[in-house]
């Protein structure tokens, strides 16, 4: 970021300039944990986990799940899907720099906190965790 001109939010941008950032990176979901909640949605009545929509398992404009390190907030996960590309779910992160590693596990929670909202197409849920792998290049390469 180049401070040499001025421009709205230049103050507020200065002063996080130097502070912790995230990066994006891209993170594959867990087989099992994908069928546990894929099972639950199907089967669990009242205690379902969020319904994952396929190939997109967007349940808002554009879901922003937690994710976590040690159940410490390190994170989003957002824009899911399935891809036949890798044979898997994966999502989109942006994380804390000092968590990310290729390789690493995180946990990400899925669905909204207090059952849900009233909207029409987000069917009552309770939140779940899932784990993933982190992947600083895209997967799949």
């Amino acid at each position: 970021m180049k401070f040499d001109h001025d421009f709205v939010g230049r103050d507020a941008l200065q002063r996080i300039a130097d502070g912790p950032h995230r990066r994006k990176v891209w993170l594959r979901w867990n087989p099992e944990d994908v069928a546990r909640i894929h099972a639950s949605s199907l089967f669990d009545g009242e205690k379902r986990a969020k319904y994952l929509d396929t190939p997109l398992g967007r349940y808002s404009r554009i879901q922003m799940d937690s994710v976590l390190v040690d159940d410490r907030p390190v994170g989003v996960s957002t824009l899911c899907g399935y891809t036949v590309n890798i044979g898997s779910w994966m999502s989109v992160g942006f994380l804390d720099e000092a968590v990310i590693t290729d390789g690493a596990e995180v946990t990400i929670v899925w669905g909204e906190e207090d059952g849900g909202t009233p909207k029409r197409n987000v069917e009552r849920h309770v939140q779940t965790t899932l784990r993933a792998r982190v992947s600083t290049t895209p997967l799949g390469h």
